[in-house]
């Protein structure tokens, strides 16, 4: 059930999912500093990944800073993605919305995946305007915003964030074990510079001696990558990158150790994953985005160390809405063990995760909180 904006217990819950999404940026603070036009923006801006937008009135405009004029453009008064990296399409697509709702300001905005900065190109250029990201580290909370990823994984309704109701199999009914798939994603992030493990997998076959053991060792280290060699002949623990994409079998065989083929294995579609009791969700280049589906269901939500969060990560807890393990299988093992041992918990855990989802899914909240954090940023410049 949707609760209507006008209803008066809409005003707690708006006040502290924007408190959640702005942190110390939610309440008029720090000087904001917007440069005049025509300022003379230095060439990259905090490693080149974020764009400014200008929607003020007169008319909307890409600030010159990291290439952003040659990848977003203007047209009959809306932004176009002019490249097709990902971000772009991204970041258009939040400049539409601002210009939907009306709201003028300059914006920051970071739409790629894995961003562990603290901006502080930012910082002196703007003052304390905040970066916009649809995710940001537990640790970053006081540089980033939050803001929805439009049109990904975090729409209501979608493949990752779907409604309350949508699994039709009984938590008696199912396989008292753990599952989990995925790709073989993840960062690593060493002096300045980040480690994407899908990178580094394509990387092995061409490397030998030294370099090739530093980066084995360096892959070993990802908690997706402990979670599937541990759990390999493991009973009760089904856990394995999917097989597909740049890593099918043929490739896989051809190209990795043999210690390694054994990690992946046949993907598995949500449907069929959803027969078990228990579902891993691990992060990858950032977010666990499978965690809001899981937590939607009728299954237990086992979830690795979290270190990211997004929008609907609002007074999520562990023990409350979900269950913590380490990336090894003994410990998936051990959580199972004492979930069965104990149906009530897993009975209340589950509840409460099918609760926290129909306000996380709150659409018209979602709206309310969606303009009212992005006007506040407005009204401080």
């Amino acid at each position: 059930m949707q609760t209507p904006i006008g209803d008066p217990a809409v005003g707690p819950h708006l006040e502290a999912e924007i408190a959640f999404r702005l942190q110390r940026h939610a309440v008029a603070g720090g000087a904001v500093t917007v440069p005049p036009p025509g300022f003379g923006y230095p060439g990259q801006v905090d490693g080149g990944t974020v764009f400014g937008l200008d929607t003020r009135g007169g008319g909307p405009a890409v600030l010159p800073f990291n290439g952003a004029a040659r990848q977003i453009g203007v047209e009959a008064g809306r932004f176009v993605a002019r490249a097709a990296a990902q971000r772009v399409a991204r970041t258009a697509d939040q400049g539409n919305f601002l210009l939907d709702q009306g709201l003028e300001g300059v914006w920051l905005f970071n739409m790629v995946d894995a961003q562990d900065r603290d901006y502080p190109d930012c910082a002196a250029l703007f003052g304390d305007l905040p970066v916009l990201h649809y995710c940001r580290p537990l640790a970053r909370r006081d540089a980033v915003a939050l803001v929805p990823l439009r049109g990904y994984y975090s729409d209501i309704g979608g493949p990752n964030v779907p409604l309350p109701g949508f699994d039709e199999i009984g938590p008696e009914d199912k396989i008292p074990q753990a599952v989990w798939r995925g790709a073989p994603s993840g960062t690593c992030h060493e002096a300045g510079h980040i480690y994407w493990l899908s990178g580094l997998l394509k990387q092995l076959p061409r490397l030998s001696g030294p370099e090739r053991a530093a980066t084995e060792a360096r892959i070993r280290a990802y908690g997706r990558v402990q979670l599937v060699a541990s759990a390999q002949g493991v009973a009760g623990v089904n856990a394995g990158f999917s097989a597909k994409d740049g890593f099918r079998p043929d490739w896989v065989e051809a190209h990795l150790p043999q210690a390694m083929q054994g990690w992946f294995v046949p993907p598995m579609h949500r449907t069929r994953q959803l027969r078990y009791r228990y579902i891993l969700a691990l992060e990858g280049n950032d977010v666990a985005s499978g965690l809001y589906w899981i937590l939607a269901s009728h299954s237990v939500a086992l979830c690795g160390p979290r270190s990211w969060e997004i929008i609907l990560d609002r007074g999520l807890e562990p023990w409350v809405h979900y269950v913590p393990v380490a990336p090894d299988a003994s410990s998936v093992q051990a959580r199972v063990a004492q979930l069965e041992a104990d149906p009530a918990l897993r009975r209340r855990i589950v509840a409460n995760a099918q609760d926290f989802m129909h306000r996380a899914t709150d659409t018209a909240l979602r709206a309310a909180v969606d303009r009212q954090s992005l006007a506040r940023i407005a009204a401080r410049q």
